[in-house]
């Protein structure tokens, strides 16, 4: 049959056909819309599970980069804390304030290493964080581990070691202590940076501080005797860590008194032992400048003995001015007479000077307690008087 035919033969369906049709054909419908139902639920299912995995994924990725931002600023501020921090509590404590301490795995062997001009810092944390809608799936919990590491360094480093020398140090084992402390620091600093890169100056005190000859040469001062070389500070001289330029420069401004060497006790012929002299001229208590040596420091320190009162403030000048860039003036006399090595000519650095600490530590045990001088009416000179400038010419 055709389909010209065919059509024909419809259009003459008979009504008890045509009725028959009709049910057949709403039978069809019924069919149509079965099948309808069961795709759309189908289809809403699948879009659950997508939007179940989207609302999850979105909710450990907030999490976990909430807990990678919180590890990256701890191990920071923990590494740039100052020598000595607890840096292991400075990333609790951030972990803590985040709300996030549940989160901080344990510390590690090696995780926190530091030393006075480096520091590295690792922190880890752990997550398992449930889901929602993705363990229709069967994914009950989604995981992760994050990491993070800060390193600070400063290659070079100056440092002074301003030591209380003064007789009450000499009690109850203080110097004892001192000097143990102050070899384990030098030691530390020492080998816990590479060769050359930290540079230690011993700066002993009691009543004063002794500079060596060939330093105190180099300094513009008024020199009125040359029996020792301690030096009388004026109020001006506080003001500033140079002792090489503006008021106590060379030849651009006022010199630096020289300190009469005298002493409180005593007489002429145990002048040299006494306990309370104006200056120490023993060469246990020179200045030692500018050395990479841990032998020499340690020589140095060992050396110390306790004797005198206490002048803090003379050690701090002198700490400072080997730390202040206009002392490089005297690093290269110190250099031609063989006192200071040859590759410390840029010591002290410049200030800003990139990746270099300048540091001053003060070891002692208290404040300062009197110091004694000639009046300055200068009638104090008698007739016989044996001091002598360095040229050994008239007495003054």
């Amino acid at each position: 049959m055709t389909v010209r035919n065919s059509l024909q033969a419809l259009c003459r369906v008979t009504p008890f056909g045509r009725a028959n049709l009709r049910r057949a054909v709403h039978g069809f419908n019924r069919d149509e819309n079965g099948g309808a139902t069961i795709m759309t639920l189908i289809f809403f299912l699948v879009m659950i599970a997508a939007g179940g995995i989207a609302i999850d994924m979105m909710r450990y990725e907030m999490k976990r980069a909430q807990i990678q931002a919180t590890l990256d600023s701890a191990v920071l501020a923990s590494a740039g804390a100052p020598y000595g921090s607890d840096h292991r509590a400075i990333i609790e404590d951030y972990f803590r304030v985040a709300n996030m301490s549940d989160y901080l795995a344990a510390e590690k062997e090696l995780d926190i290493q530091v030393t006075v001009n480096s520091a590295s810092v690792t922190a880890n944390a752990d997550m398992t964080m449930d889901t929602y809608l993705m363990r229709l799936s069967g994914i009950k919990t989604l995981q992760n581990k994050g990491a993070s590491t800060a390193v600070r360094k400063v290659p070079k480093l100056e440092v002074v070691l301003v030591l209380d020398v003064s007789g009450s140090m000499g009690n109850n084992s203080k110097l004892v202590n001192l000097k143990k402390a102050a070899k384990e620091f030098v030691t530390s600093l020492l080998q816990g940076s590479e060769p050359g890169n930290t540079v230690i100056s011993i700066v002993p005190f009691s009543w004063s501080v002794s500079p060596s000859e060939h330093m105190f040469s180099a300094l513009a001062v008024d020199r009125k005797q040359d029996y020792s070389t301690c030096i009388r500070f004026k109020e001006n001289d506080h003001s500033h860590a140079s002792l090489a330029t503006g008021n106590s420069g060379f030849s651009s401004g006022q010199p630096l008194d020289q300190m009469v060497y005298t002493a409180l006790y005593g007489t002429f012929d145990n002048f040299s032992t006494s306990s309370y002299r104006s200056c120490y001229a023993d060469d246990y208590m020179e200045i030692l400048p500018f050395s990479v040596s841990e032998t020499a420091l340690h020589a140095k320190i060992e050396s110390l003995k306790a004797s005198g009162n206490t002048s803090g403030n003379q050690g701090m000048i002198w700490g400072a001015a080997l730390l202040d860039p206009s002392f490089r003036q005297i690093t290269d006399d110190l250099i031609t007479a063989g006192e200071v090595a040859s590759t410390q000519a840029a010591i002290p650095a410049n200030y800003g000077t990139a990746e270099t600490l300048k540091v001053a530590v003060v070891m002692g045990d208290g404040q300062n307690t009197t110091s004694y001088f000639f009046s300055t009416g200068g009638h104090w000179r008698g007739a016989n008087s044996d001091l002598r400038g360095p040229d050994r010419g008239p007495r003054l």
